[in-house]
C-alpha cells in the first residue's frame, strides 16, 4: 500500500558514548541543548537530542544546509520546519520511549501528521485489569470490552492495548492537540490478532543502518479490513494510519504513525517496509556529525 508517510527509528539511544554526545550536542540551537541538560537522566538526554536532531539530518540529507535550518510552533506548540523556501514542505513528528526514538514525515505537508511509539511494558504493582481500568476514562465501552475479555490470551491483550493507546496518541498529536483532546472519543477495534513477540529487528553490524525492506522477516503485524478508527462514531475521512511492530533489545514496541491529507477515505494498513529505515543511535550521531558540523 502505497503511501506518503516514512518512518525513521533510531534504536539503543542509551549505548551512546558521552564523548559523542556531548559533540552532537553542538549541533543544535541553545534552546535545545538547554532542554537536553534539564533531566535528571542522562538516558533522556540523550533521547531527546536524538529527537531533536532527526529532523535537521532529515533535511541535510536532502541538501538543506545547516545553517538555513530553522522550526517554529503552531499556537498549541506543535513544532514544524520553518526552513524558507523549502520545496516541498516536510511534515515530521518525533516519538520516544525507552531504546526507540523515532520521526515520522512526509513531503509535500507541513503540519498534519503524528507518531508515537511505546514499549509493550507490563507495569510493576498492578494486574493487567487493574491497569485497563486506572485508564477507561480514555477508553470506549467498546474497547474496554475487547481488553478485558477474558477469551484473550494475556499476552495478545497487551498488545491490543498498547495498539489501541498509540494509536490514540498519534491521531491528536497529528491534530497538534495531544492531550487537549479526550481520547473517549476515538474508538480503535482491530479484529486481526496481535499476540506473539515479533521478530527482533536484524542489526547490520558494518554499517548500522537496517532498511526493513531488505529484512527476510518482516516485524510487522497484519491487519485485516475490518480494522478501523472512527472517531465520534464516524471513520476520519482523508486520514491514513500506518502501523508497525519492532522489537530492540528484547523488547516489543507498537508504533503507529497518522497523517491528514487529501480527500481519500480513511485507511490503515502496516507501513511499507521500504518507507521504514532503521539505525543504531551511534551510528545515527555519527551521520548527524558529519552532515550538520
Amino acid at each position: 500500500m502505497s503511501s506518503n508517510v516514512k518512518v525513521l527509528l533510531v534504536s539503543e539511544p542509551t549505548a551512546i558514548s558521552e564523548d559523542t554526545y556531548k559533540q552532537a550536542l553542538e549541533l543544535v540551537d541553545v534552546v535545545s541543548r538547554e532542554r537536553c541538560g534539564r533531566f535528571y537522566h542522562r538516558a533522556d538526554s540523550y533521547r531527546c537530542l536524538i529527537g531533536r536532531l532527526l529532523p535537521r539530518v532529515l533535511l541535510a540529507r536532502d541538501g538543506v544546509s545547516p545553517e538555513s535550518i530553522s522550526f517554529a510552533e503552531t499556537p498549541s506548540r506543535k513544532p514544524y520546519i520553518a526552513t524558507p523556501k523549502l520545496s516541498p514542505p516536510l511534515a515530521f513528528n518525533v516519538s520516544h520511549d525507552n531504546e526507540l526514538v523515532g520521526i515520522a514525515y512526509a513531503r509535500g505537508e507541513r503540519e498534519n501528521i503524528g507518531l508515537d511509539l511505546m514499549r509493550v511494558s507490563r507495569p510493576r504493582g498492578t494486574s493487567y485489569g487493574s491497569f485497563v481500568e486506572s485508564v477507561g476514562e480514555a477508553l470506549t465501552a467498546k474497547e474496554l470490552k475487547t481488553l478485558l475479555s477474558t477469551t484473550t490470551p494475556l499476552s495478545e491483550s497487551w498488545r491490543r492495548f498498547y495498539r489501541i493507546w498509540t494509536t490514540k496518541e498519534a491521531y491528536t498529536k497529528a491534530l497538534g492537540l495531544g492531550l487537549g483532546f479526550d481520547f473517549a472519543r476515538i474508538d480503535c477495534s482491530f479484529a486481526s490478532a496481535i499476540s506473539g513477540t515479533p521478530p527482533a529487528s536484524p542489526q547490520s553490524a558494518g554499517s548500522g543502518k537496517t532498511p526493513l525492506a531488505e529484512n527476510a522477516t518482516l516485524p510487522i503485524n497484519a491487519l485485516e479490513d475490518e480494522d478501523s478508527v472512527r472517531i465520534d462514531g464516524v471513520p476520519p475521512h482523508g486520514w491514513e494510519f500506518r502501523t508497525l511492530a519492532t522489537t530492540v533489545a528484547g523488547e516489543s514496541y507498537e508504533i503507529v504513525a497518522a497523517r491528514r491529507g487529501g480527500n481519500r477515505p480513511f485507511t490503515m494498513h502496516p507501513i511499507d517496509p521500504q518507507d521504514v529505515e532503521e539505525v543504531r543511535a551511534q551510528v545515527f550521531l555519527e551521520e548527524a556529525l558529519r552532515l550538520l558540523s
